[in-house]
């Protein structure tokens, strides 16, 4: 489903198998921490290509605001998750070289997984 905030929204667990690979992503905020430490370690050519990490997080914590939102969850330790919200990075595929990033919930009720992306992910709607 698209919706008007541009975000790709994808149930898996009813009639599509649910990610049960956990240990594959990131922790929203492990993600996070990596992200600082290769940033600084080379943050004169990051700055050039992605600007100040802030922004990068602004656009990580809107999106997994979103998700949470959507999903009728208050916070990222809400009993009602599995597990932490996860964070993968996907390329865009376009001209920029640049990357969006797409945020896992993985529900505790029944093993449901919401994957919210900027992107369109075809398939997982097979």
């Amino acid at each position: 489903m698209h919706t008007d905030s541009g975000v790709y929204i994808y149930s898996l667990g009813y009639s599509l198998y649910p990610l049960d690979w956990e240990l594959c992503f990131d922790e929203v905020d492990e993600y996070k921490e990596k992200l600082k430490r290769k940033y600084h370690c080379f943050e004169e050519r990051y700055k050039h290509i992605i600007g100040e990490l802030d922004v990068l997080y602004r656009e990580i914590d809107g999106l997994l605001a979103l998700a949470l939102a959507d999903a009728g969850i208050e916070s990222s330790n809400s009993a009602l998750l599995r597990c932490p919200p996860m964070i993968m990075a996907l390329p865009r595929g376009d001209v920029s070289g640049g990357a969006d990033v797409a945020i896992i919930l993985k529900l505790e009720e029944d093993g449901e997984t919401l994957v919210y992306s900027p992107l369109p992910l075809d398939y997982l709607t097979r």
